[in-house]
């Protein structure tokens, strides 16, 4: 018999949490481009090691894809010290609300 409190709820992917999963993979490439350029002298966003826990939480985004079990930090990383004019932070801030919406 298989306890209940520990089985997996049947999810079904809709089509919300695919758009959400598409739009995490594009991110983490923009991430490693950052990243990237950082290890090359010419990165303008963030530092490497906030990009390093930026791609670490948006991995877990979208691997739990449950915002009661996991939600982000890295938006007060970027709202604290990151330029308000960046658009990699404005798509960054924009995944996060998205996984909340998505993920309630």
């Amino acid at each position: 018999m298989v306890d209940k409190r520990f089985e997996q709820p049947n999810r079904t992917l809709t089509q919300s949490y695919i758009n959400l999963i598409n739009h995490i993979d594009i991110m983490i490439k923009e991430i490693d481009d950052e990243i990237d350029a950082h290890k090359k002298g010419v990165g303008t966003e963030g530092t490497e090691k906030q990009l390093e826990i930026i791609k670490r939480e948006i991995g877990k985004m979208k691997f739990i894809l449950n915002s009661r079990e996991f939600n982000p930090s890295y938006p007060r990383i970027i709202v604290d010290s990151w330029d308000y004019n960046s658009e990699l932070a404005n798509k960054l801030l924009d995944i996060a609300e998205k996984y909340r919406k998505v993920t309630r």
